[in-house]
């Protein structure tokens, strides 16, 4: 299934990488996301004003921003070969979730060029990158997801949304 994925997509970027374990840095201690360019790091115990007051606020989208709730879009950001599209959620000025989109490149056209086949897709991409992150360890059979003592990881496909992301819930 994945090698037609990177049939799909041409190749590209995202085959270079194939069978190797993702670069995409999620401490399996700690639950901090970091990534290369631009060069950031998400830790789950961020909160609003110090994401507020930090370099990489200026690059990120805000898409909602009132007490009880925000959320910001970050649409590329690269872990060694990968490109992603990072959403941070804050409730209560707490970082909750954390989503990571694979980029491919069906995503240029934006909506003209979305299929849920494409979706399918990258969420199986999704699956296989959670998977090889954190080889060691068991997932659980029903999301396809690991549970950690600082969170939860695990790939979410949204079929009210029409989208598919590696979903990270951070305990409060």
């Amino acid at each position: 299934m994945l090698r037609s994925f990177f049939t799909v997509w041409g190749g590209g970027r995202a085959a270079v990488s194939f069978g190797l374990r993702p670069h995409i840095m999620i401490s399996e201690a700690t639950g901090e996301i970091r990534f290369e360019t631009p060069t950031f790091r998400i830790a789950p115990h961020l909160r609003l004003d110090e994401f507020a007051a930090s370099a990489c606020f200026d690059v990120f989208e805000r898409v909602v921003w009132h007490a009880g709730f925000s959320q910001f879009h970050l649409k590329s950001a690269f872990a060694g070969q990968r490109e992603f599209a990072v959403r941070l959620m804050f409730f209560e000025r707490r970082l909750r979730e954390v989503g990571l989109c694979v980029v491919i490149p069906a995503d240029v056209g934006g909506w003209a060029n979305w299929s849920e086949e494409h979706e399918r897709l990258r969420h199986e991409l999704h699956r296989s990158i959670i998977a090889s992150l954190f080889s060691g360890r068991p997932l659980r059979s029903s999301s396809g997801g690991i549970s950690f003592p600082w969170g939860h990881v695990y790939p979410l496909f949204d079929y009210r949304e029409h989208h598919t992301e590696i979903h990270i819930d951070y305990l409060l």
